[in-house]
């Protein structure tokens, strides 16, 4: 559901049921995030290049995504950014 490479995965993830590595060493299979991290996030509603950031569909990231607080994010709580070229 979110582009993610390698280095990310090998640092935050763990497998889930016996871990399985491909012939480079990468981790795959049923993974889990093993962090808490505090992302900033920004809500945006133009096609838009981006480089090194993490993308999530906006449906995918109000399901699995949390306030610090533990309370649930909604559309109108994320910081919103116009863009125009």
């Amino acid at each position: 559901m979110y582009n993610s490479d390698n280095g990310f995965i090998s640092k935050k993830m763990s497998s889930v049921s016996s871990q399985m590595r491909d012939a480079n060493g990468n981790l795959w299979g049923r993974l889990k995030r093993d962090d808490r991290d505090v992302c900033n996030a920004v809500l945006i509603k133009s096609p838009l290049t981006f480089d090194d950031v993490r993308l999530a569909q906006l449906d995918v990231f109000l399901r699995t995504y949390k306030n610090t607080d533990g309370s649930a994010l909604t559309k109108d709580s994320i910081t919103k950014a116009e863009y125009t070229a």
